[in-house]
Parts: structure tokens; sequence; C-alpha cells
């Protein structure tokens, strides 16, 4: 188990305040095998720095495999109560056991259904899946959460963190949740709210490339952490993501071509950009603030 994240010596959190310091993370590791061969390549190339799984989803074996041959890679728990594609399901581990997380096909729900769950059931399904996780493996670095669902209210952002501190690990939590009156309560002065930064719905794809350039151009200093959804735009993730253009199989290349592109690695290192991980964490304190997150559409995976 992971030991709980500690801040670093004065000295030590200075320095990391004047350095740009960006994670570049891949969301939904294990929900499709195009979206795990995606996520393999960018980790061996060296384009991101940390990726999440979903436990639930059915190609998450392929991902623990992978794992035990590359235990170097930064790998956390993307904590998952819902299933949003409506030809491709998941369903919660706890199964049966949860019928108040269960649609009317014994799936997840929607995530417009997601705040009829009872918090307590909501508790059980996200220690089973870090468990899983560690009983299969892996080592997790940081939980985060699918779809953003469980910062929908304030009693889920309450069970997300509790269940962090509880195995010890870091939690994401963008500053625009973090900034919440309701929600500063809950975090500790070695809680780290990082500035987030993910596509836009609004963004278009033949400007693509171009929108990440410009958030690298404007990153201040501090932890940053910019979302990317990898795939490969082929038929098995055409087929999962049928009729959806958001979050969809094109989509998930063109940030697989962006973040292997090599304008975007040159852009990094002229801008004086700090690659990290989850990992790294107990060397790295909060820094400055772009406020990204606020200004991006409310994710889909």
């Amino acid at each position: 188990m992971k030991q709980s994240w500690c801040m670093t010596r004065a000295d030590e959190r200075r320095k990391s305040e004047k350095d740009k310091l960006l994670i570049i993370h891949a969301d939904d590791l294990g929900m499709a095998h195009s979206i795990n061969c995606a996520t393999f390549e960018a980790f061996r190339a060296g384009a991101i720095s940390s990726a999440s799984v979903m436990v639930a989803c059915p190609w998450f074996p392929e991902v623990i495999r992978f794992a035990a041959q590359h235990p170097e890679f930064d790998l956390g728990v993307h904590l998952t109560l819902t299933s949003e594609w409506p030809g491709y399901k998941w369903r919660p581990l706890l199964g049966q056991e949860l019928p108040a997380l269960l649609d009317p096909s014994g799936f997840f729900p929607t995530s417009e259904n997601l705040d009829r769950v009872p918090p307590p059931r909501v508790a059980s399904e996200l220690r089973a899946q870090i468990r899983s996780a560690m009983a299969s493996g892996m080592n997790p670095t940081h939980v985060d959460t699918h779809m953003f669902a469980l910062f929908s209210r304030p009693e889920t952002i309450a069970i997300y963190i509790a269940a962090a501190r509880e195995f010890g690990l870091p939690f994401h939590i963008p500053t625009s949740v973090a900034d919440n009156p309701g929600v500063r309560h809950l975090l500790q002065g070695n809680d780290i709210a990082v500035n987030t930064f993910i596509a836009s719905a609004d963004f278009s794809p033949a400007d693509w490339k171009d929108h990440y350039l410009e958030f690298l151009r404007r990153m201040k200093r501090g932890l940053n952490q910019l979302i990317v959804h990898l795939g490969y735009d082929d038929g098995e993730l055409r087929a999962v993501t049928a009729g959806n253009e958001a979050w969809g199989s094109a989509w998930r290349q063109r940030d697989f071509d962006v973040v292997m592109s090599p304008e975007f690695r040159s852009a990094r290192e002229e801008l004086g950009i700090q690659t990290v991980d989850w990992g790294q964490l107990s060397v790295i304190s909060p820094g400055g603030d772009t406020r990204e997150d606020e200004n991006s559409a409310r994710p889909q995976s």
C-alpha cells in the first residue's frame, strides 16, 4: 500500500512553486483494447506521464499484465460509478449487492441518474474498486473520478476523499472544485488542488492541436494536469462510442496525435515545462493557478 503523501520541506516547496510542473494524464485505461494500446504506446514514447484504470471495465486484465511488465509507469484508479455509452456497458464490482447503483438492465447508471445513489453505496463500491486493483497486483499512485461524477455533490466528494485517505493514496481534485466553499473544509494542509485542463466539445477538430499548444503557452507555475483521452479511431472504438462525437473514437485519435506530435514535445521543452507524475507528488506543492478547468466542458470520460 502507498504511504500517505506528505508535503515537501519548505525549501523544496518554494522551488516547486517556481517551476511549471505538468502531469500529462490519460483517462479510461481498461475501457477498450484500442484505448489500452494507444495509452501503452504513449507511455513507451514518453508522451504521457500518468494514466488511470477503470477496474470495472472488460479490458482491465490487459492493463494488469502491462503493469506487471512495466512497473515504472504511473497508474492510478479511475473510480467509476457511471456507464455512459448506449451500446457498451459495465457493472459495479459489488453487483446485485448494491441495487441502488444499477440501472434497469443491471449496469452502472448514466451520469444523470447518479445523484439518486445513496452515499453509503457509493463508498462501498469505491473501496471495492481500489481493493480489486491492489489485489490484482497493481500498485496505484493515486485515484481520480470517471466523468468527474464524484464531484457532482459535496457528499460524494467527501466519500471520494475519505476512500483515498483510507488507502493512503493521493487524489485528483481540480482547483475549481477545491475552491468551492462546501469542499474547502474537507481538505487538509497536505492536499494538492491541481490546475486542470481538458478538451472542450467546443473545440474545432481542425484546431485541436492549437488548443493544446495554447494551454502550454498559458500554463502558469505550480502543479498542472492535462487530461487526455487516447485511443485509435478503429472499428472497435467506433463501435464502442457509436453516435457520440464528444469523447468518441475520432476525438481520442486526435488527442493521441497531439501528445505524440513533435510540436507538442518541442513546446514543452521550449517553455521550460517539467513533466511529472503522481508518484512524484511527495516532492511537489500546489504553486500557481491557471484555472483552465473552470473554462472547460464537463468531461464525459
